[in-house]
């Protein structure tokens, strides 16, 4: 027996334990630290069991800068249209961060580094190469086309 009335493996058994609760810790921060970002997602980003959809592409070479305002604010009159709908109904957008700088009323972000659009092995967008995407998805297919026409009109009238 040890000093403390331990035997060696019944202080390494301790360590261990103590080793595990630090690491079980450590996750259980870095998961709570990444459920708090979560709510700086867009709404509706994470959900994937909607039934209809529809994916715009507003082409780098159509943006005007001076258009920018507008489109955020077409976007945000369409977001509040969608999540008033009674079946779930999402509009997301996706602006390339050197593009959404020019929008973001915090200016000088991080911009990532040129480089592929691609993440490799995958069909996700690291960015959005200098277009605008704008992604509507809905349980209902009148209301997908719904905001759809409407984003229509407001890139028109834009």
């Amino acid at each position: 027996m040890s000093k403390r009335g331990r035997t060696g493996v019944e202080n390494e058994s301790r360590k261990q334990r103590k080793r595990h609760n630090k690491q079980v810790e450590d996750e259980n921060d870095r998961l709570d630290r990444s459920y708090k970002n979560l709510r700086f997602a867009q709404r509706g980003l994470f959900d994937k069991r909607y039934k209809y959809g529809n994916f715009v592409t507003i082409n780098q070479g159509t943006i005007e800068p001076s258009k920018l305002d507008v489109i955020s604010y077409m976007y945000r009159q369409l977001y509040k249209k969608a999540t008033d709908m009674t079946d779930r109904t999402r509009v997301l957008i996706a602006f390339d961060p050197k593009l959404w700088n020019q929008v973001c009323d915090k200016k000088k972000l991080e911009l990532r580094p040129d480089g592929n659009y691609l993440l490799e092995n995958s069909q996700k967008f690291l960015n959005t190469g200098g277009d605008i995407f704008f992604y509507i998805k809905s349980d209902k297919k009148s209301n997908a086309d719904q905001i759809l026409g409407l984003l229509k009109t407001g890139l028109e009238d834009a």
